[in-house]
């Protein structure tokens, strides 16, 4: 059974202006833990430093000491809103804001082989993942019509599927989806 979200949740410009995150970009959340199995250095170093205004990464979770060496590389795009970073604990309220702020959730799990909560709770809330195709997650994305599914470890293919889904929703197959949270 999939926990859906409660009744009584943010609305989208509530958690975005709660995250500091202007009201039109458009957002690609990295929620949870950002240890080195997770992916969000990989993510890191492919979101590309080109990508158009407006479009921002949200990074939201007790940081990894090798992340917040790569973030510090990385000043100038987080001075500019185009990287957004919460460091530590998260509460429910801050946790729920970071799905309710992004217009796709990524799942990019390089050295992850089990399911993924992140993933679970982002179906619940309906918004579109971007996940790695390797391992329960990429299964469960892929089994379920939950997003789109990618090769994390290739910086190439990583770069590519992050700068869509900057432009465009991963696609969703909705009564698939629909089954899964109902389940």
């Amino acid at each position: 059974h999939v926990p859906m979200p409660d009744s009584e949740r943010i609305d989208k410009s509530a958690a975005r202006a709660l995250l500091g995150i202007p009201r039109h970009a458009r957002v690609i959340g990295v929620l949870g833990e950002h240890s080195d199995r997770k992916g969000t250095l990989e993510i890191l170093r492919a979101w590309p430093k080109d990508m158009p205004e407006g479009m921002t990464l949200l990074i939201l979770g007790q940081l990894s000491e090798s992340i917040r060496s790569e973030l510090a590389k990385r000043a100038g795009e987080i001075s500019g809103n185009r990287i957004i970073v919460h460091d530590g604990f998260l509460t429910n309220e801050r946790f729920q804001a970071g799905f309710m702020a992004s217009d796709v959730i990524t799942t990019l799990y390089p050295r992850h082989h089990g399911i993924s909560g992140i993933t679970v709770e982002a179906a619940g809330f309906l918004i579109p993942i971007l996940g790695s195709d390797h391992g329960a997650n990429g299964l469960m994305i892929r089994e379920n019509g939950l997003g789109e599914t990618i090769d994390a470890r290739n910086p190439r293919v990583l770069r590519s599927a992050l700068t869509r889904a900057a432009e465009e929703d991963p696609v969703v197959d909705e009564s698939r989806r629909e089954r899964f949270v109902a389940r």
